[in-house]
């Protein structure tokens, strides 16, 4: 846990140090929402909660930089392989199963957060916040599919 949280952090600051680019504020919201989540469930010692969401987005952390990596090379049809992949484990582990969570955590887990009620609807607006996060950059990917279908262009947006 503190681990991933390490790495957000870290990667919150490398965001604000280097060239701001074209999702700058999407990843500065993204990593500052993450911190906040993960501090909440080690503070509040929620940890399943955040294991658990942890793993389900390091699942799509494994094609997202191949997929990047690819892009950058002169292997077109790896990139586009891969970001297929990628679009099919971003949509069912962060568009299916992730608001599934949300739900859950809203209405189903009979736990009160170790005596702290109030901490339910927090941790459930912060997800919803990159689940929101999580829907618009697959809007993004279907456009740059959408461009690649109708220009044969891979220019990131």
């Amino acid at each position: 846990m503190l681990v991933t949280q390490g790495y957000h952090l870290g990667s919150l600051i490398t965001h604000f140090l280097e060239d701001r680019r074209n999702d700058f504020v999407e990843m500065a919201l993204h990593h500052t929402v993450t911190i906040y989540l993960f501090s909440g469930c080690y503070l509040m010692n929620s940890m399943e909660i955040g294991a658990v969401i942890a793993f389900l987005h390091d699942m799509a952390d494994i094609t997202t930089p191949l997929c990047k990596g690819f892009g950058e090379s002169k292997y077109k049809t790896a990139t586009i392989v891969v970001f297929f992949m990628n679009m099919v484990v971003w949509a069912y582990t962060r568009l299916v199963v992730f608001p599934w969570i949300i739900y859950n955590i809203l209405f189903n887990i009979t736990s009160d957060f170790n005596g702290e009620p109030l901490m339910r609807p927090y941790f459930a607006y912060l997800l919803s916040c990159l689940a929101v996060l999580h829907y618009y950059w697959m809007y993004m990917m279907l456009c740059l599919l959408n461009n690649y279908i109708k220009t044969d262009q891979t220019e990131d947006m």
